[in-house]
């Protein structure tokens, strides 16, 4: 329309001695006007064009990293999309390498990689700093390292390897220092061959890496050259196959920043007899499975957030130093149906969650709540249990009385805190004909039925 507008006033301002053709320039103003006008009144009622471009700039960034939306498409919508993804760096430098990234073609009796027309159109675009590379082929990854490695990898803030099928020879190294580090595997990765060693290398191998986040996968690495660089690490998670805990004990004692650690040990891992307490005092949030070695050797003043998954957790919370920390947050998952009877749950608890538990004791923990522990909970979730529709009731009816209750009959005692979600997802004894009235009295009910 703003094309059509102005053409039509250029020839109104050339066109002075044909009054045919001005009136018809006239009519064609009028009606570009009246257009770009109703079609303003149109869009405005649009609501994902009320959107801040903060705000759009964050979908756009998921949506291409996390869906696989090509940028050029998102450029083609309107003028305003394409200002917002062109004034994104996060966008034009981030590079994702697929199977159909690139083809292999003969010539001189050698093969040279061509890459398709999205990968060439963003290394023209970014000048070739790549910022954030995600790679899901280890063909493409080589060819594109090989091509641009020298000039790129320099540039690379977050790199993630997420490979369905093949992986790296253990002799690939990558010239890159990246904040962040993720690699990850389909199926499962036994470790042929050994620990391989860490595939990322700087200028200078004395100085500190960049490393604040860790994430591995079905990948086993030798820690034992790179430990003592990783002192500004603040975020680790590690599925261990063949994990060795020497090296994990070796990682966080060269880690004094480290706020969350999610490490999942193999059964057979034994921590040595002579490893004392190594204090994490940064260490906010700790997600362990199989893992009671892990918490005998830590010493954790402030930690919040707790996850124990296929683990004693009375043997835990006996482990755990130092003792009745104030969480605000506990996860119990397929660990030995206890109670933790010689153990009370902390006051300070606000999100409790028991899932994948067999036995009947899921109704003890929840009798323990109703009398009037964890005062401060606002989340449960017993998914995967085999808690009854009468225990949860009993708990809904004394901490979420009806709200005109409470206001004729004042509380002689501090009453606990409303519970404002609760979660039963694939409950086998949880009927589904009490659901209204559970959402009734608590704002967020999620439920599922057992397949």
């Amino acid at each position: 329309f703003d094309e059509a507008i102005v053409i039509a006033r250029a020839g109104l301002l050339r066109n002075t001695y044909d009054p045919e053709g001005n009136a018809l320039l006239n009519v064609a103003l009028d009606t570009a006007l009246m257009a770009r006008h109703e079609n303003r009144k149109r869009l405005g009622r649009s609501f994902i064009l009320k959107l801040p471009d903060e705000v759009l700039a964050i979908i756009f960034r998921e949506t291409i990293n996390n869906y696989g939306v090509p940028r050029n498409n998102l450029e083609l919508v309107c003028r305003g999309w394409r200002q917002v993804a062109r004034n994104m760096p996060a966008v034009w430098t981030a590079l994702i390498i697929e199977e159909d990234s690139y083809e292999l073609s003969k010539e001189a009796g050698s093969y040279r990689p061509i890459f398709s027309k999205s990968v060439k159109q963003l290394m023209e675009t970014c000048s070739g700093r790549v910022a954030d590379l995600r790679a899901r082929s280890v063909g493409g990854l080589i060819q594109w390292y090989n091509v641009y490695g020298d000039q790129s990898s320099r540039h690379l803030e977050h790199l993630t390897f997420h490979f369905h099928k093949g992986n790296i020879s253990q002799t690939f190294f990558m010239k890159a220092d990246p904040i962040s580090f993720t690699w990850q595997t389909s199926g499962y990765y036994s470790g042929y061959g050994g620990p391989r060693p860490f595939p990322l290398k700087s200028e200078d191998s004395k100085l500190p890496l960049r490393l604040k986040e860790l994430t591995i996968s079905k990948v086993i690495f030798d820690f034992s050259t790179i430990c003592a660089r990783l002192s500004d690490l603040t975020k680790m998670s590690i599925d261990g196959f063949n994990l060795r805990f020497t090296q994990l004990i070796l990682v966080m004692k060269a880690s004094p920043r480290l706020a969350t650690l999610k490490v999942a040990m193999e059964p057979e891992s034994e921590a040595p007899e002579s490893v004392g307490r190594i204090l994490l005092s940064s260490l906010y949030s700790l997600d362990i499975q199989r893992g009671g070695d892990v918490i005998k050797s830590i010493t954790v003043p402030f930690l919040r957030k707790l996850a124990i998954s296929e683990t004693d957790e009375e043997q835990a919370f006996q482990d755990l130093r130092p003792p009745d920390l104030p969480l605000v947050s506990l996860g119990i998952k397929r660990n030995s149906g206890t109670t933790l009877e010689n153990h009370s749950l902390p006051p300070t608890l606000q999100s409790f969650s028991l899932t994948h538990w067999d036995g009947a004791s899921t109704d003890k923990w929840i009798d323990r709540l109703t009398a009037g522990e964890c005062p401060q909970l606002t989340h449960l979730n017993v998914s995967l249990t085999h808690v009854k529709t009468e225990s949860l009731a009993r708990l809904v009816k004394v901490r979420n009385p009806p709200i005109d209750q409470r206001l004729v009959q004042p509380a002689v005692t501090p009453q606990p805190n409303r519970l404002e979600s609760l979660e039963v997802l694939y409950c086998e004894k949880f009927s589904a004909t009490f659901l209204p009235w559970f959402r009734v009295r608590v704002p967020r009910v999620s439920w599922a039925p057992v397949e």
